[in-house]
């Protein structure tokens, strides 16, 4: 399994990109319309599937991203390249704000995604948010906390640990301090 490149851009389209690591190029399919300049070092995590037998390379440019793309892809009718979609038109925070509120017309804005998909994606989605905590949620905090609460999504923390956590600690806190004492929080 390939985790993350990390190398130079040869090329990006918005599709794809070419990454040089010590010599070889990787090609890794990307959400639409992201965009590297040619030459600049990037890290891209990585998700490795086989399609017809060949492996294929999709990148993310955070573990997040990664994570609901692999989220995304759980739900029947949902493959790799509409996963990507979602992720391209709504975002991580999109997608998980649509969850939360059920929000099928966020889904039904992409293309590909209709009625049903759209109902199908906010119920089996469902499980990996507690929709109970929708207020609390790490949706709901901004700034700082907002990025301490991805992070700690990240490291697996559910969202109501999540947000108790974040409740602790003072809003213009340094996200590095903030994500030591959530964690510090989480332990006790």
């Amino acid at each position: 399994m390939i985790d993350r490149v990390s190398g130079k851009v040869v090329e990006s389209d918005g599709t794809s990109v070419v990454i040089d690591v010590g010599g070889m190029g990787y090609e890794i399919i990307t959400v639409p319309s992201l965009l590297f300049d040619p030459g600049r070092p990037v890290v891209i995590y990585t998700r490795m599937l086989v399609r017809d037998e060949v492996p294929v390379l999709y990148g993310f440019e955070s573990k997040m991203e990664r994570k609901s793309f692999d989220q995304l892809r759980t739900v029947q009718g949902v493959g790799p390249q509409l996963a990507l979609t979602i992720l391209g038109r709504l975002g991580v925070k999109g997608v998980s704000d649509a969850v939360l509120v059920g929000n099928t017309k966020l889904f039904k804005s992409v293309p590909g995604v209709g009625e049903r998909l759209a109902s199908r994606l906010v119920l089996e989605l469902k499980r990996f948010f507690e929709l109970g905590e929708a207020p609390d949620s790490v949706a709901s905090f901004s700034g700082s906390l907002g990025e301490v609460g991805e992070a700690l999504l990240a490291l697996g923390f559910s969202i109501g640990e999540i947000a108790e956590a974040l409740k602790a600690i003072p809003s213009d806190i340094d996200p590095e301090f903030g994500l030591r004492l959530a964690l510090k929080e989480l332990r006790s």
